[in-house]
Protein backbone atom coordinates (compact mmCIF):
# COMPACT_ATOMS: atom_id res chain seq x y z
CA UNK A 1 0.00 0.00 0.00
CA UNK A 2 2.94 2.35 0.58
CA UNK A 3 3.71 2.22 -3.16
CA UNK A 4 0.24 3.63 -3.85
CA UNK A 5 0.82 6.55 -1.50
CA UNK A 6 4.23 7.23 -3.05
CA UNK A 7 2.68 7.03 -6.52
CA UNK A 8 -0.10 9.42 -5.54
CA UNK A 9 2.31 11.95 -4.05
CA UNK A 10 4.66 11.92 -7.05
CA UNK A 11 1.95 12.10 -9.67
CA UNK A 12 0.19 14.98 -7.88
CA UNK A 13 3.50 16.87 -7.85
CA UNK A 14 3.79 16.20 -11.59
CA UNK A 15 0.21 17.34 -12.29
CA UNK A 16 0.76 20.61 -10.44
CA UNK A 17 4.09 21.21 -12.17
CA UNK A 18 2.51 20.60 -15.59
CA UNK A 19 -0.40 22.91 -14.81
CA UNK A 20 2.00 25.57 -13.53
CA UNK A 21 4.09 25.43 -16.70
CA UNK A 22 0.98 25.69 -18.86
CA UNK A 23 -0.29 28.74 -16.96
CA UNK A 24 3.16 30.36 -16.95
CA UNK A 25 3.57 29.97 -20.73
CA UNK A 26 0.11 31.41 -21.39
CA UNK A 27 0.40 34.32 -18.95
CA UNK A 28 4.04 35.33 -19.39
CA UNK A 29 4.54 39.08 -19.80
CA UNK A 30 6.71 38.54 -22.85
CA UNK A 31 6.45 35.90 -25.53
CA UNK A 32 7.39 32.57 -23.98
CA UNK A 33 7.50 29.72 -26.48
CA UNK A 34 8.36 26.32 -25.08
CA UNK A 35 10.37 23.90 -27.14
CA UNK A 36 8.62 20.82 -28.48
CA UNK A 37 10.34 18.75 -25.80
CA UNK A 38 9.23 21.13 -23.04
CA UNK A 39 5.65 21.10 -24.32
CA UNK A 40 5.56 17.30 -24.50
CA UNK A 41 6.92 17.10 -20.94
CA UNK A 42 4.22 19.51 -19.77
CA UNK A 43 1.58 17.29 -21.42
CA UNK A 44 3.06 14.23 -19.74
CA UNK A 45 2.96 15.97 -16.38
CA UNK A 46 -0.41 17.65 -16.77
CA UNK A 47 -2.72 14.92 -18.06
CA UNK A 48 -0.42 11.97 -18.59
CA UNK A 49 0.27 11.77 -14.86
CA UNK A 50 -3.40 11.20 -14.02
CA UNK A 51 -3.67 8.21 -16.33
CA UNK A 52 -0.28 6.95 -15.19
CA UNK A 53 -1.28 7.21 -11.53
CA UNK A 54 -4.42 5.14 -12.07
CA UNK A 55 -2.49 2.47 -13.95
CA UNK A 56 0.37 2.35 -11.44
CA UNK A 57 -1.99 2.06 -8.50
CA UNK A 58 -3.89 -0.74 -10.20
CA UNK A 59 -0.65 -2.52 -10.98
CA UNK A 60 0.67 -2.16 -7.42
CA UNK A 61 -2.60 -3.31 -5.86
CA UNK A 62 -2.70 -6.35 -8.16
CA UNK A 63 0.84 -7.32 -7.15
CA UNK A 64 2.52 -6.66 -10.49
CA UNK A 65 6.30 -6.35 -10.55
CA UNK A 66 7.87 -2.88 -10.70
CA UNK A 67 8.96 -3.60 -14.27
CA UNK A 68 5.41 -4.40 -15.38
CA UNK A 69 3.97 -1.47 -13.42
CA UNK A 70 6.43 0.95 -15.02
CA UNK A 71 5.67 -0.34 -18.52
CA UNK A 72 1.92 0.01 -17.94
CA UNK A 73 2.46 3.46 -16.43
CA UNK A 74 4.49 4.66 -19.42
CA UNK A 75 1.86 3.37 -21.85
CA UNK A 76 -1.07 4.99 -20.05
CA UNK A 77 0.87 8.24 -19.67
CA UNK A 78 1.07 8.45 -23.46
CA UNK A 79 -2.67 7.86 -23.71
CA UNK A 80 -3.27 10.68 -21.23
CA UNK A 81 -1.00 12.99 -23.23
CA UNK A 82 -3.24 12.51 -26.24
CA UNK A 83 -5.93 14.58 -24.53
CA UNK A 84 -3.76 17.69 -24.77
CA UNK A 85 -2.21 16.90 -28.12
CA UNK A 86 -5.26 15.98 -30.21
CA UNK A 87 -6.37 19.59 -30.67
CA UNK A 88 -3.07 20.97 -31.97
CA UNK A 89 -3.18 22.07 -35.59
CA UNK A 90 -0.17 20.94 -37.54
CA UNK A 91 1.06 23.64 -39.89
CA UNK A 92 3.26 22.34 -42.71
CA UNK A 93 6.64 24.08 -43.02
Amino acid sequence: MIKCYECYAQQMINVHLGQGLDIWWHNAKKEQNPTVGQYLQMCAFKTGSLAKMAALMGAHISGASDEVANAIGKFTESIGMRDLLHHIDVIPC
